[in-house]
């Protein structure tokens, strides 16, 4: 998730969170502004009902909650003829929330007494606007919970990448520790050796001495001047030895081919193959377009260094090192490699490839060459993959034609590009 959606969603959810409170607001007041209007209407019309029709019947509208009546009493002298609600024994008091009404209506020989209380907010409605805010900032927190969740997972995920990193590196350094340890000792058992006093022995015993030497000691590099114990072993006077049947050159041609594989170390290389890079670049195209952010791609090269050399894991790691990814670096060719990165023009790419140079450069020091870059951007233009690919193989091709240029960025002439694709279509 890039920063500019965190970002998007943040606004997008504060934004909703302010129109749910808004709506609270603005509700409650229109309805306390509102009321006093409202209630002295209401009253109004229930006088006039009682003077056109004493019919109790009639009265019974008032009661809907939309009126907003607490409550009603009605008298015909000092006979009840209309109570609302029915068991009203409460006495209201005039406030900011409720609004007394009194007055009397005579008709031929009958007075009508009418007493009524009306809201100035009416609770059902009160209700109904509380609810429905309630529920929008309910939704507004729920989705900054969501956000919050997908941002923790996420940095969890990079540092669990950045942990197997680390780890790595420390079993590397636990392995080239445990290498020198065994490195030592061969040269002491060996040096041991080469200073035993010479005494007289029979072909078998020699025989024997050499193997376990050659056992106990697993580098090529740790060799024993076996000659030289041949040569020492001189046999007395009294024994008469004759070496027609020991043939060393057929031990050391049998013991050779596993001195060589110890030499052959084969390293992993925690990329990813080049068949993906043109599906991943094709996301990240897209991806790139639809936030209207540029898109480079970085092609990097050190002719003669071999696949799945010391050389070449160094380097896959440095590049994951200065460009922040874990998951982001591909095999181009034995003896290169594609990384891409997102919101970087094509100056300042080679920018940042001049930048990070003299690292890609120290880390395959061992090689005694000069790693190449080829570079292309997106440059606001609808293009495939493959092109992108295409174009930074270009860079590099020329970087490695100019070894006094090992960065070379693939300019683009926008006006010409738009040109052309509007007289190809």
């Amino acid at each position: 998730m890039t920063k500019k959606t965190v970002k998007s969603l943040t606004a997008g959810i504060l934004v909703f969170l302010v129109v749910s409170v808004l709506y609270l607001i603005a509700g409650l007041l229109a309805e306390f502004l509102t009321g006093k209007t409202r209630v002295e209407h209401n009253f109004n019309e229930l006088v006039l009902d009682i003077q056109n029709n004493f019919d109790k019947t009639s009265f019974t509208k008032y009661t809907d909650k939309e009126k907003g009546f607490a409550s009603i009493k009605i008298y015909k002298n000092t006979d009840s003829l209309f109570i609302f609600p029915l068991d009203n024994n409460y006495e209201y008091q005039e406030s900011s929330l409720i609004k007394l009404f009194s007055t009397e209506i005579k008709s031929d020989n009958d007075v009508y007494h009418v007493q009524t209380a009306l809201q100035l907010m009416r609770p059902y409605k009160t209700f109904s606007v509380i609810q429905l805010a309630f529920i929008l900032i309910l939704t507004a927190t729920l989705l900054a919970g969501a956000l919050l969740i997908a941002i923790a997972i996420e940095e969890k995920k990079g540092k669990l990448n950045l942990d197997a990193v680390e780890n790595a590196d420390d079993s590397n350094e636990e392995e080239e520790v445990e290498t020198e340890a065994l490195t030592d000792t061969a040269e002491r058992k060996a040096l041991e050796v080469s200073q035993e006093k010479p005494e007289t022995k029979s072909p078998e015993e020699l025989m024997d001495k050499i193997k376990s030497v050659k056992e106990e000691s697993p580098f090529e590099a740790n060799k024993i001047d076996y000659d030289s114990i041949i040569d020492n072993a001189q046999p007395s006077e009294d024994e008469m030895i004759t070496f027609d049947n020991f043939n060393t050159e057929s031990t050391e041609k049998q013991d050779q081919p596993a001195q060589e594989a110890d030499n052959t170390v084969s390293y992993t290389l925690n990329v990813n193959s080049r068949q993906e890079l043109n599906e991943s670049l094709e996301r990240e195209l897209k991806k790139a377009s639809s936030n209207e952010e540029d898109l480079s791609l970085f092609l990097i090269k050190v002719p003669g260094m071999q696949k799945n050399s010391k050389e070449a894991y160094d380097l896959s790691e440095k590049i994951k090192e200065v460009f922040l990814t874990n998951d982001g670096v591909f095999e181009y060719e034995d003896d290169s490699f594609a990384v891409s990165k997102s919101n970087l023009s094509i100056d300042q790419a080679e920018d940042f490839a001049d930048s990070i140079f003299a690292e890609l450069k120290k880390s395959v020091s061992t090689l005694n060459q000069t790693p190449f870059i080829g570079i292309s951007s997106r440059s606001t233009r609808m293009l495939s993959a493959e092109r992108l690919i295409k174009e930074a193989d270009e860079a590099l091709v020329h970087s490695l034609e100019d070894p006094a240029l090992p960065i070379i960025g693939f300019h683009v002439d926008i006006e010409k590009y738009r040109e052309f694709l509007k007289n190809s279509q």
